[in-house]
């Protein structure tokens, strides 16, 4: 019974984090760095990118004929969604605490 006392009001408190996120503050990129990504980026694409994406498109066609393979298929679209975009040169976050996202 006390342990409902105490406990009970917690249970309808919101979060402090839910109410107002912490900002999020840009925290920039050097300027060589710009040409070091898009070279990396064309090399991602033509070592790895473009062939996974083209090897989900496929895996994916094949799953989509079946009714069971459906679900699959969707995350096999997902998936070469995934892996073509430039994964070199986002721009990193950091947070007021320190922490990067």
């Amino acid at each position: 019974m006390l342990l409902s006392a105490v406990v009970g009001p917690e249970l309808f408190r919101p979060a402090p984090h839910l109410l107002a996120p912490p900002p999020i503050v840009n925290a920039g990129r050097h300027p060589i760095l710009a040409g070091m990504s898009l070279l990396l980026n064309i090399l991602w694409i033509v070592f790895g990118g473009l062939h996974m994406a083209i090897g989900w498109l496929i895996a994916g066609v094949i799953m989509a004929l079946t009714i069971i393979g459906l679900p699959w298929a969707r995350s096999a679209f997902t998936m070469a969604a995934y892996t073509l975009p430039m994964p070199t040169g986002r721009d990193t976050t950091v947070l007021p605490n320190g922490s990067s996202v």
